[in-house]
């Protein structure tokens, strides 16, 4: 990655190194002086990078989503009451 005219600081960098510069330009611009919290990976996540990202290799899923192996497993296989009993719906909202 080459250096920017113009570098992001702090958090801003992080956020870019994951969603790229100009993606975190634009959330400062569209979200600035907004604070965010970024829960840990969910259920139906895990399941997705386990399934879709890490084709069924639970160790690397767990690497990727920062949990234990056994959470993976946990959830791949439904066991884990604590999310499936939450029927709380969520509205997604579009960033870019």
């Amino acid at each position: 990655m080459s250096e920017s005219k113009y570098p992001l600081s702090g958090d801003m960098s992080l956020i870019a190194s994951v969603i790229g510069e100009e993606k975190a330009r634009k959330l400062m611009i569209s979200l600035g002086g907004m604070n965010l919290y970024i829960p840990k990976a969910d259920t139906n996540t895990i399941k997705y990078f386990y399934y879709e990202v890490c084709y069924k290799n639970a160790k690397l899923t767990a690497s990727m989503a920062h949990v234990s192996v056994s959470r993976v497993y946990k959830a791949v296989r439904g066991s884990d009451k604590a999310e499936e009993t939450d029927n709380t719906e969520y509205e997604q909202q579009t960033l870019f």
